[in-house]
């Protein structure tokens, strides 16, 4: 096959193509027919006059493209350049107004990889195309990034445009192609809401809306700025979209030049769709791929022109008004911007200057010393743009220019002598004749004539030799005329008899559809022609006619290019400065624009941003609104605004119109004052803008940028319109509400710096409420960026000879770079010998290299430097080797900004080396990158210089940041003093703060070269100043060890080089190899210098791991403190935590202890230890975790470094510091990868996912009986019935109460014969009745308890029976003893107690309660437990676990054992394996259910839980309350757990303490049918709160229940990929969609796995909520309508019975008929959920065994399901016997597009009588009976 022949992929129709065809067939219904009088008129007889036209419920669409459309005739044909296919008009007989082109060629052109063109025109006739002149390469690029595909021979036109990386499809057809000859329509399928650009329109939002269907006009107009939907100006078809939540984007350019529309709406399947209209010539279409919005601007640009290269003296500020009435006005005006020291460039003079308002005149007498002022300006040092009007009067005898005009034939004509009207004035021939400014009638040049551009040229030639202006300013060229149909002109002189412009009534004035331009805006006459010129005038370019119903919209456009080539034969030594009004694509290249008669109002303000951001798409970046509006007149306040906005616009000119006051900025004194100033900023900075045009006069691009231009996968930045970039380096957030003195300002990722101050504003992505009074404009530098500078002057002349400066702000790596070009500041100097320069600056030395030009520069200097965000005061700066004084530099601690003076030539280039810490020589890295025989394995050392490179700043940050890690006191902050600081010999005490002292001495050195290990390498430490410490006890030598594990995982260990210290025993899975080809790298510091250590993604740099400050290694204290990468920081627990996403500011600090503490709202440490945490680094979602896999008492601060940087510091109390690092990318990758280590989750039997109802005062079995009755007469799905701890006798285990619990044997064989499992509470601690106590007594024979450490801590009143057991109080009457779980011999007597328990009462599982272990009254006084006052009960640094939560004693054994105790015969303390009490019995339990239980697998409920405690056991998340925020909560802790490792988790429903209203426990109820593990629970003593204890509460659990249960199998095949894989079940959207930025941050809804979205009502009173749907599809669960198309935010209704649940678009999820128990509904059909994606596609799975027993996976059952081009299809992987006997009877599809024709199983149709759809929803229901050990395929017809 040929090249061109691989591009056209002719798909089957119906087949592979089907995704295409049947999906439009759905979407006609939203595809309206455009009636000339609009939808206003809509009926169904209406409807009827168009055979193009169908009515269906209440819809008049489009008809289908079988009958409206064109078919394909024949196979394509390839050109030089693409292909040919044929068209034909599939039924001459529909048609919309008439004229349909029979034939038609639908063309492929390529040209670049990312640029291809797509035109359809007719196959017969030739057919006006659009003349002006593009930019396309000789001969195309054959290795294109895009594929394109056509429908095949005889079928409807069906074509698409798909990127080739991705898939994502950048055009799509849809419906019919209407091609009349005065009415083109074609539609497409966008693939996101993402849609930008179209002009020139009046846009309230950057952004175009889809809800509701919004058209706008596009067709050049003289129309002032208003609000509704109206064409304006220009004439600019040239739309983007954002493809995908990664940035991709593509543009298209129709380019045609007639009057057109454009509608934005949704399909009936949510889908976004445009359609674009227009009244002549072809469908010509260019396509742009970018990938990135910013490429699209240049891959535009180069097709219609780079933009014009402005002189540097119209980037200054130009004051213009039409009203100043004479040379005394101006001159007045000057004054006043003189006397208020305002910078001024330019001075403009509107139409009050001629006379009588004709061109190339000046009014003799108010303006008589016109030339006169155009001098006095001149010698000022501002230029003077003058205003010309195209239309001229038409007075051919007296006034020159016409006669001349006349002569030479260039005005526009009527069509034929027919239209000439018959009172056409003497000697105006054929002319079309109107009326503008001038009292007398006008024509009108054609300036698509040869002639007329060098008449043209000569007038401005003889005006200059009359008045010496600079530039021109080229208005009303639409063009504009007054009156046009009307009885007169508004304008029109008094006394004289009325008339106007009257255009024919024919096919060109009248057009069968006029576009809803005529019934918007000012169009008094309904009519195109309004307000212009007739259609039915002609023009020409000397080689063909055109009418200017087809070239109208090129008018400005033409005189633009005319002016351009008239200036640069007026004025040859400079560039032309062309003002225009009206544009068109390639207007850009000529001319720059204003955004028109806009109006003093606050929403103008805003839309002007909106316009300029538009036009910076259009390749057009010169472009402003009239600062402080055209017409009404601004208050004060409003003009200061304005004033501030505009002077950032690129164009920067106040202007307003006759009879307003005076508006220039002097005016007011207050507005005088902010304008001087704001200006200022502007010119001090323009020479960054001036380098802006250059490059986008080179290389195309855009000057003013929408934030996501530079941010393209920040999605919260697709919507930001009121804040706007100067390229990438600088940031604008004007204050555009009246009334403000503060606003919101989104900073995207990235550190930001106030640009005045050079304080940190922000560390993005984040939004900030900022103060702005009236005389502040938000403005801000991103860190990374070097902008030039110039002192500011009066006028530009001025400050180009002053001295520069650069503003140096640094990234969070400490790097920036920036760059300048300079040049005479216009004329045409060639670009290489121009001046051009690039700086850097990389943490320590900035340099200049000059790429050329520097003579261009001579003279000139940098003289100041300002460096933002640096980190403190040098010890030396110098400039090529040579120092400076001290004197030279200053620094700014309090805003982190070094200022430097040196006086250095601009043309010369230079190294400037800034010194910090003396202390640093060297540094090493070591990465893995010699080969060795055995692979990589030795280490590559890097010696690298002192103050080079990046290494440098490494070190010094360390330093530098020391201000922000605290000294942690162990009376925690409140004591913060510096009496109490100075106790610490490693703090230091500045500024008000106690901080860890400088690493140099607090830390430790790096000593000789790192040693490989096989598996990584060692690097020796030594303690660097033994005098300096924390709490004492420093180990004086230690070891760093890396170790290489899997590609994606390392592990970092610091121990003691000397002596064995506790190491945590939990055992982990590691690869007995390390895989060599690591994706990270990591770097030390080298010999000599304190220990720094980071750890890099190779892939993208992105740092993951960097040490900063000192490491602290104290016997019982040791402390690190990284940065992080972002604040994007999740996990750590178990604590209380209010979000999801952790918080930096206030700093907060959390404990990590396990302990027994009921929920609350505050910082607190609870049941579990999991210090283990992840960090999204970036927008692609890159991500990593770490483990801290130590077990002693700790905490950890997140706070934020003085640089505004992320940082973490952890705290523990003993052991080693033992860190694992896993670098995913994606969070769920994460999940795995740490799960693989610990232990993937245990795998629930079925059961267990069923409903499980407990609570704690049952009192008898009568209590649980009656709840049961409950239950089952409300019809409420139960599983599972527990037992705490009331049914035992005094609360002991493995005992029944015999008075009020003696039937439980009997209830419990009630339950199992209703198809319930049972579960009992057992605690670990154990009464101390040896004697009369048979488990207690079988321990103490088997001396399985814990022990006190030494014999003399044994209180002296202590039972002799009880030994050296430690003894405390828990629940039984008597006091306990505590098995000690980490004994081998503790295990064997525990299985043997749970078996002998398991004869008495057969239960299913078991909850083990109290495990952290609690002990009651702990240090309370006498009688109770009392710990000794020493080192481990008593350590020096407690953590902040002493300081919250309901601590009564103050220290760490609050609550529990004494940390005295020894476990393991005293191989350990309990000081350090506290936190492991609850793994170790989880683990003896685990063994013990294996055994009792040999074929099942066991049920195991931990309160108390540490990493791999999720692969023997489920959790819960504690004794919560009965509170709306504790509701929430539950939901943040389900989502860490599932992180940490155990996904089956979820909270007490309805709380465990206190009583919930019937509403809370329904909407808790609703949330809790969708916990993985979702049981009902409370306390003694409170009401009964099971859900049938309400009528309301049953009704709702019932429903949601029976919705859980319906998708237990999608639920069981989660849960069995987290058991063999490692995956999370309940997920944030975060795991689902990593490069989703708003998803981050949302915590009150979860995903269970990829599929199934819960957002759960969570406030007291609501009836809605907000919904955030990421970017897809979102279907109602249990309807299956659409709800939304993500990205968005949608309010959805949610009364009380409503949880709203949505499934993914692309997701097919097994159900089965639910019942009241698993048991049965494990009997029942099954169904599939099918929810088609936007392609038509879905996939899934159904795993299924018999429930419970444990088994070699391969034997259970395992389908893959997928749902591609209109077939569901299965593959039965294995496990056929598993799933015997059940049959798949229904499959619902949401989001099919039309009822079928046919389906059919395994090719054999089935009875229409089987399916059913629903239009209303796009639901497909279709009933079979298929066995589901039987793979199928079920193809669908339409």
């Amino acid at each position: 096959m040929t090249t061109w022949e691989t591009r056209v992929l002719l798909l089957l129709a119906l087949i592979n193509f089907w995704p295409l065809v049947t999906a439009q067939l759905a979407d006609l219904k939203a595809i309206e027919c455009p009636f000339p009088e609009g939808q206003e008129v809509l009926s169904e007889e209406e409807c009827g006059k168009y055979s193009a036209c169908e009515w269906t419920e209440g819809r008049c669409h489009m008809a289908d493209a079988n009958k409206g459309s064109y078919l394909v005739v024949g196979a394509p044909v390839q050109t030089d350049r693409g292909f040919k296919v044929s068209l034909q008009k599939a039924d001459a007989s529909v048609t919309m107004f008439g004229g349909d082109i029979s034939n038609l060629v639908f063309e492929v052109v390529h040209h670049e990889e990312y640029h291809l063109q797509i035109k359809i025109y007719d196959a017969d006739n030739e057919r006006y195309e659009v003349p002006v002149p593009v930019n396309v390469p000789e001969t195309p690029d054959p290795q294109q990034l895009y594929s394109v595909t056509v429908s095949e021979d005889g079928q409807p036109l069906e074509f698409s445009v798909t990127r080739n990386s991705n898939g994502n499809t950048l055009f799509r057809s849809l419906g019919s192609l209407t091609f009349e000859d005065q009415f083109l329509q074609i539609h497409t399928k966008l693939p996101s809401t993402y849609l930008y650009g179209f002009g020139e329109n009046t846009h309230l939002s950057f952004r175009h809306v889809f809800e509701p269907r919004n058209t706008f006009p596009i067709f050049a107009r003289d129309q002032p700025i208003g609000t509704e939907q109206m064409n304006v100006y220009g004439h600019l078809p040239y739309y983007m979209v954002m493809e995908d939540g990664e940035g991709n984007s593509h543009s298209v350019l129709l380019f045609n030049s007639n009057a057109m529309e454009y509608s934005t709406y949704l399909l009936d399947d949510g889908s976004p769709a445009v359609t674009l209209r227009t009244i002549g010539g072809i469908l010509d279409f260019h396509v742009f791929l970018g990938p990135y919005p910013e490429d699209l601007v240049n891959q535009y640009t180069e097709l219609v022109g780079n933009p014009t290269f402005p002189p540097y003296w119209s980037l200054g500020f130009h004051l213009s008004r039409w009203g100043y009435n004479s040379t005394g006005g101006v001159r007045e005006a000057r004054e006043r911007m003189k006397a208020m020291g305002i910078p001024q460039d330019g001075q403009t003079m509107d139409i009050d200057y001629m006379d009588g308002r004709k061109d190339f005149t000046f009014d003799p007498e108010a303006w008589a010393d016109l030339p006169e002022l155009i001098e006095e300006l001149h010698k000022d040092n501002l230029k003077v743009t003058l205003i010309l009007d195209p239309a001229l009067i038409t007075d051919f005898d007296n006034y020159p220019p016409s006669v001349r005009g006349k002569e030479s034939d260039v005005f526009i004509k009527w069509a034929n002598e027919s239209l000439v009207p018959p009172d056409q004035k003497s000697g105006c021939e054929d002319y079309m004749v109107g009326y503008v400014w001038p009292e007398e009638k006008t024509v009108f040049p054609d300036f698509l004539k040869p002639e007329t551009q060098d008449w043209w040229q000569n007038e401005l030639k003889l005006f200059h030799d009359v008045l010496d202006f600079d530039a021109l300013w080229i208005d009303m060229n639409e063009p504009s005329n007054f009156g046009t149909n009307l009885e007169k002109p508004w304008n029109w002189p008094s006394g004289k008899e009325p008339w106007s412009l009257k255009c024919p009534n024919n096919t060109l004035d009248l057009p069968p559809y006029p576009t809803k331009m005529i019934r918007v805006g000012d169009n008094q006459s309904k009519r195109i022609s309004d307000h212009t010129l007739c259609m039915s005038a002609v023009q020409t370019d000397g080689a063909q006619t055109y009418f200017h119903y087809d070239v109208h919209s090129l008018y400005g456009w033409s005189e633009t290019v005319a002016t351009y080539n008239g200036l640069q034969q007026v004025l040859p030594e400079v560039r032309p400065v062309v003002l225009t009004r009206s544009t068109f694509p390639g207007s850009g290249q000529y001319a720059i624009h204003w955004l028109g008669d806009n109006s003093a109002d606050w929403k103008h303000m805003h839309m002007s941003i909106i316009g300029m951001l538009d036009f910076n798409m259009f390749g057009m970046p010169m472009v402003g609104a009239d600062i402080c509006g055209f017409f009404d007149e601004p208050d004060m306040e409003m003009c200061a605004r304005w004033m501030q906005l505009g002077a950032f616009y690129p164009f920067s000119r106040n202007h307003n119109t006759l009879g307003t006051r005076d508006q220039d900025p002097a005016v007011w004194p207050e507005v005088g004052a902010i304008s001087r100033d704001v200006l200022n900023l502007r010119y001090k900075y323009l020479p960054y803008l001036y380098t802006l045009f250059h490059k986008a006069h080179m290389h195309g691009g855009s000057i003013v940028r929408p934030l996501l231009n530079v941010f393209p996968s920040d999605l919260k930045a697709r919507d930001v319109d009121d804040q706007f970039m100067w390229s990438t380096r600088l940031m604008v957030a004007p204050v555009i509400e009246q009334g403000a003195e503060s606003r919101e300002v989104y900073f995207p990722q990235g550190l930001w710096y106030e640009l005045k101050s050079g304080k940190l504003a922000a560390s993005g992505p984040e939004t900030k409420t900022v103060d702005a009074p009236l005389e502040v404009l938000p403005i801000y530098i991103p860190g990374g960026a070097i902008l030039p500078w110039q002192e500011p002057g009066l006028t530009t002349v001025e400050s180009r000879t002053n001295p520069l400066g650069l503003t140096i702000a640094l990234d969070a790596s400490g790097n920036s770079a920036g760059d300048i070009f300079w040049d005479q500041g216009d004329g045409y100097q060639a670009m290489k010998r121009a001046y051009m320069s690039f700086f850097n600056f990389d943490g320590n030395a900035l340099s200049m290299d000059i790429k050329h030009g520097e003579d261009s520069v001579e003279g000139l200097v940098l003289e100041s430097f300002s460096f933002y965000g640096f980190s403190s005061n040098p010890t030396d700066v110098s400039i090529n080797g040579t120092s400076i004084p001290p004197s030279d530099w200053s620094f700014d601690a309090d805003n982190n900004v070094l200022e430097v003076s040196a006086i250095l030539p601009l043309n010369q280039e230079f190294i400037m080396t800034i010194a910090r810490t003396p202390s640093v020589t060297t540094s090493h890295c070591l990465a893995t990158a010699q080969e060795t025989g055995r692979g990589k394995m030795s280490f590559r050392v890097v010696a690298q210089l002192a103050l080079l490179a990046t290494w440098c700043f490494l070190a010094v940050t360390c330093q530098e940041t020391l201000l922000a890690i605290e000294c942690p006191f162990p009376e925690g902050q409140d004591v913060l003093s510096e009496q109490e600081c100075a106790k610490y010999s490693a703090c230091q005490w500045t500024d008000g703060k106690c901080h860890m002292t400088d690493s140099q001495s607090g830390s430790y050195l790096v000593v000789g070269e790192p040693v490989d290990t096989g598996r990584g390498f060692k690097v020796d430490l030594k303690k660097a100043d033994e005098t300096v410490s924390m709490f004492g006890d420093d180990i004086a030598n230690l070891v760093l060890e890396v170790i290489h594990h899997e590609e994606y995982h390392l592990q970092i260990k610091i121990y003691d080089a000397d002596a064995h210290r506790y190491e945590v025993p939990v055992p982990l899975t590691l690869p007995e190899e390390p895989d060599l080809d690591q994706l990270y790298t990591v770097e030390v510091s080298g010999d000599g210098q304190p220990i720094d250590l980071t750890v890099k993604r190779v892939a993208n740099s992105n740092v993951l791991f960097h040490t900063i400050g000192p490491v602290t290694y104290e016997n019982q204290f040791m402390q690190f403190t990284t940065s992080l990468a972002s604040t994007y920081l999740y996990g750590f627990g178990e604590n209380t935590h209010l979000s999801f996403r952790h918080v930096f500011e206030p700093r907060t600090t959390f404990p990590i202890f396990a302990r027994d503490q009921m929920i609350k709202t505050e910082g607190m440490n609870e049941y579990g230890h999991h210090p283990y945490y992840m960090v999204m680094e970036d927008d692609e979602g890159n991500s990593h975790s770490v483990l801290l896999f130590n077990s002693n008492a700790m905490e950890y601060s997140t706070f934020l470094l003085d640089d505004g940087t992320p940082a973490l510091t952890m705290r523990t109390t003993g052991g080693i510091i033992d860190l694992h690092v896993f670098l995913g990318p994606y969070p769920e990758d994460l999940n795995v990868q740490y799960a693989n280590m610990i232990g993937n989750p245990a795998f629930p039997p079925y059961w267990a996912l069923g409903f499980q109802l407990s609570r704690w005062g049952c009192n008898s079995t009568s209590v649980v009986r009656e709840t049961r009755e409950r239950m089952r007469a409300n019809g409420i799905p139960q599983d599972v019935q527990y037992f705490d701890s009331d049914y035992m006798d005094g609360q002991r285990d493995f005992t029944l109460d015999r008075e009020n619990w003696g039937d439980l044997p009997e209830l419990i064989h009630e339950l199992h014969t209703d198809n319930l499992r049972v579960t009992l509470i057992v605690d670990p601690a154990i009464a101390i009745e040896f004697d009369d106590y048979a488990t207690a007594g079988r321990g103490k024979e088997l001396d399985v308890f814990v022990k006190w450490s030494d014999e003399e801590y044994v209180p002296p009143d202590q039972d002799p029976s009880c030994l050296n057991y430690m003894v405390g109080k828990v629940w039984p009457e008597n006091r306990t003893v505590f098995p000690d779980f980490l004994k081998a011999e503790t295990h064997d007597w525990w299985q043997n107690e749970l078996h002998l328990f398991h004869d008495v009462l057969e239960y299913d599982g078991i909850w083990i309660d109290m495990n952290e272990p609690a002990s009651f009254n702990t240090n309370l006084g006498e009688g109770e437990l009392n710990c000794p006052d020493n080192n481990l009960d008593s350590p020096p640094y407690p953590t902040m676990m002493v300081r919250v939560g309901d601590t009564e004693s103050k220290r760490i054994s609050d609550h529990t054992l004494c940390m005295s105790a020894n476990q393991s015969d005293g191989e350990y303390l309990h000081y350090d394996v506290h936190s492991l009490y609850g793994w170790s019995e989880t683990g003896a339990t685990f063994t013990a259910l294996e055994a009792l239980f040999p074929k099942k697998r066991p049920f195991i409920l931990s309160r108390s839980t540490f990493p791999s405690s999720g692969h023997y056991a489920f959790h819960w998340l504690g004794d919560n309350s009965a509170d709306w925020d504790q509701m929430y909560m539950s939901v943040i802790g389900m989502l860490e757990f599932n992180m940490f490792g155990i996904p089956m988790v979820g909270a007490d429903i309805c709380g465990f303490y206190n009583e919930p209203s019937m509403e809370m426990c329904a909407r808790w109820m609703e949330l809790g049918s969708f916990y993985p593990f979702s049981r009902n629970h409370n306390v003694r003593g409170a009401a009964a709160q099971d859900p049938a204890a309400w009528p309301e509460v049953a009704e709702i659990s019932r429903e949601t229940l029976l919705i859980r249960y319906k998708y237990l199998p999608y639920l069981y095949a989660l849960f069995h990929r987290a058991h063999m894989h490692g995956h999370s079940v309940a997920r944030p959207l975060l795991n689902v969609f990593p490069t989703d930025i708003a998803g981050r941050d949302v915590d009150d809804q979860f995903m269970w796995g990829d599929m199934l979205m819960i957002a759960p009502v969570l406030k007291e009173g609501a009836t809605s909520r907000d919904v955030y749907f990421p970017e897809d599809l979102w279907y109602d669960l249990k309807t299956g309508a659409l709800e939304a198309t993500g990205p968005e935010t949608l309010t959805v209704e949610a009364p009380l019975e409503v949880i709203p649940l949505y499934v993914r678009g692309g997701s097919i999820m097994p159900w089965q008929e639910p019942a009241v128990t698993t048991r049965e509904s494990r009997m029942n059909p099954f169904g599939l959920t099918v929810a088609l994606d936007a392609q038509g596609d879905a996939a899934g799975e159904i795993f299924w065994d018999d429930g419970e027993e444990e088994h070699v996976m391969s034997e259970a059952y395992m389908n893959f399901v997928t749902f591609e081009a209109n077939e569901l299809s299965t593959q039965i992987m294995h496990g056929h016997a598993a799933i015997k006997g059940l049959n798949l009877e229904m499959v619902s599809f949401y989001g099919y597009p039309s009822n079928p024709t046919d389906i059919s199983i395994n090719g054999t149709s089935i009875a229409s009588t089987d399916w059913k759809f629903d239009a209303d929803v796009s639901v497909l229901e279709v009933t079979v009976v298929i066995p589901m050990d039987e793979d199928f395929v079920l193809k669908i017809t339409n």
